[in-house]
């Protein structure tokens, strides 16, 4: 599974164009949106002080659930 990155003005942007999963965090929110296909799935808890790059491994994770 390979998930996509992006990362601008403060948007992290995750994609896996497999399962059409998405992920959305800005930074600095207690959360990362997750949709698939464009519908509203669930959230992911994010420590407020959180990094781009552990909300990164955060998202990996959540792939593999």
């Amino acid at each position: 599974m390979t998930i996509n990155f992006d990362y601008r003005c403060g948007i992290l942007e995750a994609a896996d164009t497999k399962t059409g999963r998405e992920w959305c965090w800005y930074k600095g929110d207690p959360e990362v949106t997750r949709t698939e296909n464009g519908e509203l799935l669930s959230s992911i808890g994010v420590p407020i002080v959180a990094t781009v790059v552990e909300v990164k491994t955060l998202i990996r994770m959540d792939t593999k659930k």
